[in-house]
């Protein structure tokens, strides 16, 4: 074989004899003895993950693919059975059958609930089935031992237990009465007993009159597409004289009534499938040849075959010569899709063993199953003749409705192995879908998943079907045809990178790049600047108003505003930055005005925007909220206007004080001559910070204050440039403020504030500062909006 740095080539010439109808994708050692297997999709992706109980008690959930495990679970007896709950659009369960308990394992591996069965004397559970018996309950949990069976419903609750007079061997459920409840059959048999959804026998049959332990079994179908299943099983009778045993193909009804019985049946039965209205029978006949059978839907024999005398190649592997003296016979059939899969196998010491797959046909004609001269030059599957099938689970692993089946199987130093052998109309579709190459009248497959497992190099496997594939490929053309795959992926790579790119460049320049224009421009305004900023920004505006524009100095103040615009980075503001779009401000007296245009238009709305009430506030509103927020909803506040001259903290509140004994809060207005009417409309620039450290001082003011708190507001103007307002807090506190512990909490935070606010905001320096008697502090805030609203009218 030539290897190169992409690939090692792998061809493999197949005929039409050997069209296999399962191929191997993947295997994974199990370890100990597995108990049970089943398929359900624990997360919703609409792929089958495999759970299997590994003897004792543990249970491991494989991915679909067998390459990790999800999550394992341990119980605390021996798991015999799993199955699955799906009760409408809730969670699936994987129901455990470890005796005497049944748990419920929800898809992160965790205990839904736990019932226990009472008086099974730790018997193991032999059958686990959900069904909807009772329409009105929901689905329902059949769990059967060897003495009784029990129907459990998903919320714990046992509904009933029932004791059974037989051993049973075989289990099923149907639909036997048209009564609109599901009911149970169970037999040993010898014997077929029909119990209805309430625990009752409709039917008890005797199937044979025999001694002897009889290995066949029965099967339910609607022959006759009334919507009531019927019983078809093979009756087992000895004549009283010495002679061959009878046996006869019977269909009975729920109520034991025949409805029709007229074929002798050759030798022992083992087991009965019916696939489309057709009855399938494997057996032994009188001269120890295996044999299967095909019966119409009255009894009436079709075709026979020997499987003893079949001409093709063992499907898996013939152990005959090893085993001679426990002699191969058939187990068991198994409807996969429309084809009917044959068990054989041995017995050793009652345990069954199985050594041989054989698929039919509805005509029964044999099918490949897969070559193990194919596959043993992959060393994949099967390669040890000795192994033997412990278990089978047939369902669809990779969520498709085509049949796959799960092999369980000896494997090295008595561990196990699970095979998933996928169907091959699956593979082909897979093939198609993808676009797996094709060469002339060969399939190319490139199956990535044998590759990882098997060969850890890229592959490319000829599969031929039919007539396709009996031509010999050269390894020559199987090189050219995998460079030409190559250089077509090279050219769709490189076309769709091309495409990507231009896409990419296209959602950028179209959609993201104005975006990021928008939210640029968005923080450039003066409106995202924090607070402290916009503070500072209020006061150099009120100075340049002052300095330069009242006195009519044009060029001073577009100097000025054009060093601000730069200092706080306010060139892309949609005003100030339009001030100065030709350049710089020597620009701006191009023309002879004693106006701009350009600053008296712009600079107007941007004063405007500067002292909108959008992130202002009123102080007396603030306060009203924090003593509401304090002392209670309901609290009174008392309201006055006077002189400055006119406050006395302790008249105004004796009569208050004499009524009742309790805290007495007023707000105490002191009229300014110049601006008497300025508190109602007063707006101070605010946010969280300063409102925090005004709560504190004003909630510190409440609680120490023991029979009257004030809260004084007075308007300082001193010119119309330099306006305050001031916020005296006046009490009968005992406790007073030490102004020279700058340490204390109020006075730190208060130094955090001023180091970013500057002298928007001041307290007294020391208790000489203080106006009233009484007074614990005052704060005066510069009223910067009232200051610049008047600039915005001289403009």
């Amino acid at each position: 074989m030539r290897t190169n740095f992409f690939a090692l080539l792998f061809f493999v010439t197949i005929t039409s004899a050997y069209s296999p109808i399962f191929v191997p994708e993947w295997s994974w050692q199990i370890g100990s003895s597995p108990t049970d297997i089943v398929l359900y999709d624990i997360d919703d992706d609409r792929l089958a993950e495999v759970a299997i109980a590994q003897a004792p008690n543990r249970i491991i959930i494989l991915n679909n693919t067998g390459d990790s495990i999800l999550w394992t679970f341990l119980t605390s007896s021996a798991i015999t059975r799993l199955t699955v709950l799906q009760s409408g659009k809730e969670e699936p369960l994987l129901i455990v059958g470890a005796s005497p308990y049944l748990w419920a394992v929800n898809p992160q591996g965790r205990v839904a609930w736990q019932v226990l069965l009472t008086g099974i004397d730790n018997q193991p559970i032999l059958w686990l089935l959900t069904e909807n018996f009772d329409p009105d309950l929901g689905v329902e949990i059949l769990a059967v031992t060897r003495n009784s069976f029990f129907v459990v419903l998903p919320n714990r609750q046992l509904v009933r237990k029932v004791l059974l007079p037989i051993l049973p061997k075989q289990v099923a459920i149907g639909n036997l009465n048209n009564d609109g409840y599901q009911e149970i059959v169970i037999s040993d048999f010898n014997r077929l007993i029909v119990y209805n959804s309430k625990g009752e026998i409709l039917t008890d049959l005797t199937l044979a009159n025999l001694s002897d332990e009889l290995n066949q079994g029965f099967d339910l179908y609607d022959f006759n597409s009334d919507r009531i299943e019927e019983i078809v099983a093979i009756m087992h009778t000895k004549p009283a004289q010495e002679g061959e045993v009878m046996n006869s193909l019977s269909c009975f009804s729920a109520t034991g009534e025949i409805m029709w019985q007229n074929q002798a049946i050759p030798g022992s039965p083992k087991a009965i499938r019916v696939l489309r209205s057709e009855i399938y029978v494997g057996g032994t006949d009188f001269n120890g040849n295996d044999y299967l059978a095909k019966f119409d839907r009255t009894g009436r024999i079709l075709k026979k075959v020997n499987l003893h005398q079949l001409t093709t190649t063992p499907i898996l592997y013939s152990p005959v010569a090893k085993f001679n003296q426990n002699p191969i016979y058939l187990q068991d059939l198994y409807s996969i899709g429309n084809l009917l899969l044959v068990t054989l196998g041995w017995r050793d010491e009652k345990v069954r063993k199985i050594t041989d797959l054989r698929l039919f046909s509805t005509t029964l004609d044999e099918i490949n199953l897969f070559s193990p001269e194919y596959f043993s030059n992959l060393d994949i599957l099967f390669s040890d003749r000795n192994q033997t099938i412990l278990n089978l689970c047939i369902g669809s692993v990779n969520g498709d409705t085509l049949a796959d089946m799960l092999v369980v199987r000896t494997g090295q130093a008595k561990n196990y192995v699970i095979d998933c052998l996928i169907n091959r109309s699956e593979l082909i579709a897979r093939a198609e879908k993808e676009r797996w190459n094709n060469y002339r009248s060969a399939l190319f497959l490139r199956n990535r998943s044998l590759a990882a497992r098997y060969r850890r190099q890229a592959q490319i496997l000829a599969f031929g079907f039919g007539n396709i594939g009996s031509a010999v490929r050269t390894e020559n053309l199987i090189h050219q045809e995998w460079q030409n795959y190559l250089k077509s992926i090279f050219v769709r790579t490189i076309f769709w990178t091309s495409i990507i790119f231009l896409l990419i460049g296209g959602f950028s320049v179209f959609v993201v790049r104005p975006i990021i224009k928008r939210r640029t421009q968005r923080l450039a305004q003066v409106e995202a600047k924090p607070m402290p900023t916009i503070v500072r920004l209020a006061t150099e505006l009120v100075a340049l108003n002052h300095n330069y524009i009242v006195k009519g100095n044009w060029r001073g103040a577009c100097n000025r505003l054009y060093e601000i615009i730069n200092d706080y980075g306010l060139k892309q503001d949609r005003d100030l930055g339009l001030i100065f779009e030709k350049g710089t401000s020597a620009e701006l007296f191009s023309e002879p005005s004693p106006k701009p245009i350009n600053l008296q238009i712009h600079y107007h709305r941007f004063l405007a925007r500067l002292t909108n009430e959008s992130r202002t506030a009123n102080l007396a509103d603030l306060v009203k909220r924090i003593c509401y927020n304090t002392l209670g909803s309901k609290t009174q506040i008392g309201e006055l206007t006077l002189n400055r001259n006119e406050y006395i903290p302790r008249q105004i509140n004796e009569t208050k004080i004499n009524e009742a004994e309790k805290l007495a809060v007023s707000f105490v207005y002191l009229i300014n001559r110049d601006f008497p009417d300025i508190y109602p409309k007063l707006r101070l620039y605010w946010d969280t910070r300063l409102y925090n450290w005004l709560e504190h001082l004003c909630t510190d003011h409440l609680r120490y204050a023991q029979h009257y708190a004030h809260f004084v507001f007075d308007y300082e103007s001193a010119t119309e440039w330099n306006r305050k307002l001031v916020l005296h807090l006046v009490s009968d506190a005992s406790e007073q403020i030490d102004f020279n512990r700058r340490d204390s909490h109020l006075l730190t935070e208060w130094e955090a504030l001023k180091s970013d606010y500057g002298d928007y905001i001041q307290i007294p320096d020391n208790a000489q500062g203080l106006y009233f008697p009484a007074e614990k502090i005052w704060v005066k805030i510069l009223d910067l909006i009232s200051i610049l609203k008047s600039s915005i009218l001289f403009l």
